[in-house]
């Protein structure tokens, strides 16, 4: 993430650190520490401060170095660790720029041991497939239950209510690709 995207987007609507904290329900000290690259950002405060802002979430984790090439290196990946979640998400594909604007998003999630994606499933007006690269994956998809092993994929239909869960004792890394993207506009249902 850069380290002046949160305060450029601040500073553009005009607010203090303290308006925003207010806003966010997040610590003044916390978003000061963020403004300045000084505090690794969970996902779910940049879903907080992307909401605010009214942008997608990955317009605040974009990488500011747009070369123009579509290639991304492994190094080079941009990433959001949740650590309440203890989950990692790195993203495969270029996110949206004035540049380019994806009609995919692909994201590579490591759910550490014992990890949920969210408290409450989320929704998104997009289909996602899901494959599984390592572990053991427990997707709860509106009123099913679905285990899923190394190898195994499945989709989840756009609007449909979905939690990924880690319940086993490893690592589960899973590949997800969103079409279209809409990464940072996810809902919850009521």
């Amino acid at each position: 993430m850069s380290d002046n995207k949160i305060r450029k987007y601040r500073k553009k609507m005009n607010l203090t650190i303290k308006e925003l904290a207010a806003r966010t329900g997040l610590s003044i000290g916390y978003i000061s520490q963020l403004e300045r690259n000084e505090a690794e950002p969970s996902l779910s405060s940049m879903r907080k401060i992307a909401k605010e802002f009214d942008v997608p979430l990955y317009v605040l984790i974009e990488d500011e170095q747009e070369s123009g090439s579509l290639t991304i290196r492994k190094e080079d990946r941009a990433s959001v660790h949740t650590k309440k979640s203890g989950i990692e998400y790195e993203f495969l594909t270029p996110l949206p720029s004035q540049n380019f604007l994806p009609r995919v998003l692909m994201v590579k999630a490591v759910l550490q041991p014992r990890s949920r994606d969210t408290e409450i499933p989320i929704v998104h007006h997009s289909e996602e497939t899901l494959f599984v690269l390592e572990g053991v994956l427990t997707l709860m998809l509106g009123d099913e239950v679905i285990e899923l092993r190394t190898g195994d994929t499945t989709i989840i239909r756009e609007d449909l209510p979905h939690m990924c869960i880690n319940d086993t004792d490893a690592v589960t890394k899973v590949l997800s690709v969103i079409s279209p993207p809409v990464w940072g506009t996810l809902h919850f249902p009521k």
